[in-house]
């Protein structure tokens, strides 16, 4: 808030922190994911664990999202 309000141009980066008007920019964190967990499966593995940081952090909920994804779509 303060930045905007001395009218500082700012940019979120990697991780986004939820502020109204904020513009933020990352990987795709969640399409990763899920190349990451289809190449395990294309090398043969079956047991994949998600291993993440602190839930509330927006990396980790969408490398989660993206785990989740990857899993349900295995198992179609």
């Amino acid at each position: 808030r303060r930045l905007g309000a001395w009218g500082i141009p700012c940019v979120q980066a990697m991780r986004h922190v939820f502020v109204k008007g904020a513009d933020y920019v990352a990987p795709d964190f969640r399409l990763g994911t899920m190349m990451a967990i289809d190449h395990l499966v294309a090398l043969g593995h079956r047991r994949i664990a998600f291993i993440g940081g602190a839930v509330p952090v927006s990396v980790t909920r969408e490398r989660r999202a993206g785990f989740r994804l990857a899993l349900a779509l295995e198992d179609q």
